[in-house]
């Protein structure tokens, strides 16, 4: 596991705040030694009180967004030290993704709620962790691409798995892809790319009734959004790849997967779509790559195979 808390880093830290602080403001360098004094034993409770006067003031408050950055370092940290379990853990890492400002706390958090298979709510904090890593000022140094592919594929994992009713005591439902907030544009698992990674095959949670062809409430709820997106993005070629689950013969699931692409096309087509779009069937040749499957059950793996894929060209 990436260590995101590091002491030598919090004393970097206060020296760069207080070597940038104008020696007239003495209460500032105050608040900010309080921080990290509090940030260094791991004392939360002082972190947030010193967080709260650093808010407060004039001057000091231009460091607020950093300052916030490094109380959820510790929040997450301090939950990922609790047992699996304890009713705390959820409850730091909601207040750690209230910052605001700090990707990871928000990609836990989607963790923790998948594991109790929340996946709705898995899938809201996942593209959450997604657009604060797009945002160059609350987050300033991306990721690795390699994280943030799999906290993409997590995303859609996620997606697809409230669109078939996998969830604890869930009915099958549609999760929206967000808006970026600063461009307006189409986010989430829409995104044309994320600081260094660009998606090139998104799943999309387009479900259909058993051995059948016509869309779900949330497969067309999943394909209008998918026309939107490519209204907005207008791309030249859209490429459109059906799958099935291993259950069934391959000519079966061959023909089967092609007819529902081919639904896909239709009704992109029916709406507008001047795109020049190519259908492929899969059939069940090609289950979703999963590094863990062990994380899920076999419910869970026949519905993330049952799927229809945009392979973005």
């Amino acid at each position: 596991m990436v260590r995101f808390f590091d002491s030598a880093r919090v004393t970097v830290f206060a020296v760069a705040l207080l070597s940038a602080m104008p020696a007239a403001h003495a209460a500032c360098p105050d608040m900010l030694n309080d921080f990290n004094r509090a940030l260094q034993s791991r004392n939360l409770a002082e972190v947030l009180r010193a967080e709260a006067a650093i808010a407060l003031d004039a001057q000091c408050g231009n460091w607020l967004g950093e300052v916030k950055r490094r109380r959820a370092e510790l929040q997450v940290r301090l939950a990922e030290r609790l047992a699996a379990q304890d009713a705390e853990y959820e409850a730091l890492l909601v207040a750690a993704d209230e910052a605001d400002i700090f990707w990871r706390a928000a990609a836990v958090l989607g963790d923790w709620r998948s594991k109790n298979r929340r996946f709705v709510e898995a899938a809201i904090a996942y593209q959450r962790a997604l657009e604060l890593i797009d945002n160059t000022t609350k987050t300033p140094n991306a990721p690795d691409p390699k994280i943030t592919k799999e906290i993409f594929d997590k995303a859609v994992h996620a997606r697809l798995l409230a669109a078939n009713g996998n969830g604890a005591g869930q009915m099958a439902a549609f999760v929206p892809t967000p808006k970026n907030t600063r461009s307006g544009e189409m986010a989430g698992t829409f995104a044309r790319e994320y600081r260094g990674f660009k998606p090139t095959a998104v799943p999309l949670p387009i479900t259909f009734d058993t051995d059948s062809t016509r869309f779900t409430a949330v497969g067309a709820a999943s394909a209008a959004e998918f026309l939107k997106a490519l209204v907005e993005q207008e791309p030249p070629v859209v490429t459109i790849v059906g799958h099935t689950d291993d259950r069934g013969t391959h000519a079966h699931n061959m023909e089967l997967s092609g007819n529902r692409a081919n639904a896909v096309a239709k009704y992109l087509k029916d709406n507008g779509v001047k795109a020049r779009i190519v259908t492929v069937a899969k059939g069940k040749t090609e289950p979703l790559a999963l590094p863990h499957p062990e994380d899920f059950t076999r419910d869970d793996i026949l519905a993330l195979n049952r799927r229809v894929e945009w392979k973005r060209n």
